[in-house]
């Protein structure tokens, strides 16, 4: 028996909405330059889905560097701005998954771990974000992900409980927030991502067109 469909969708933006995390890769990869340091695949994983600041303490970290996070975070950002400005694009299947939903009636909102200027910038490029009610920057609540602030906020604004969200994710530090926040989860995970990362996903996907409404409605059934 069901237990009522998901009465809202709260999405994530990078790796999930945006073909960004190869951006950020390339921000990380000449941050570290700068510092004189080599660039670090493996450590990729650290800063996916945290908010600007903590996101730089885990690089000023990773990275063994003695700069302020706040002044890693600016150079960080700088570079970000101009690329995603120039550079990212959509990812393939959210505008067909997006009309699916709104044709289902159901209200999206969007968590990201960006700050106000990138949503700025994407709004301005995309218009697809159009057909989301709310869009929740990182640098509107106190805590970002992996604590459930975003994702709470979201469901706030939806006037909808948490435990009727779906949340979709692409990276472990959002799969976190959203399961701290009492929402189902899918993931997408970014291909530097093994499942093992994702723990905690109620639904593993390896691209947007595997998401549908048939597979969202087994989620929300009873055991």
């Amino acid at each position: 028996m069901k237990t009522g469909l998901p009465r809202g969708i709260v999405f994530d933006m990078d790796g999930l909405m945006l073909e960004s995390e190869e951006l950020w890769s390339d921000v990380d990869r000449e941050v570290a330059l700068q510092y004189g340091r080599s660039y670090d695949p493996s450590r990729k994983p650290l800063f996916m889905g945290c908010e600007k600041i903590e996101s730089a303490r885990r690089f000023r970290r990773a990275y063994h560097l003695t700069d302020p996070p706040d002044v890693i975070a600016r150079k960080r950002m700088d570079l970000a701005y101009r690329f995603y400005r120039e550079r990212v694009r959509l990812m393939p299947g959210l505008a067909e998954l997006v009309s699916d939903l709104t044709a289902w009636g159901k209200p999206l909102a969007v968590a990201t771990s960006a700050d106000q200027e990138i949503v700025r910038i994407v709004r301005k490029r995309f218009p697809i974000f159009s057909a989301f009610q709310s869009v929740v920057c990182a640098d509107e609540v106190e805590k970002g992900k992996p604590a459930p602030d975003l994702f709470l906020e979201a469901a706030r604004r939806l006037g909808i409980p948490p435990s009727a969200c779906l949340v979709l994710e692409d990276s472990p530090n959002g799969v976190a927030a959203a399961l701290s926040a009492g929402m189902k989860v899918i993931g997408v995970p970014h291909p530097a991502l093994d499942d093992l990362q994702m723990q905690g996903a109620h639904l593993l996907v390896r691209r947007l067109a595997e998401v549908s409404r048939e597979r969202i409605e087994l989620l929300f059934r009873d055991p």
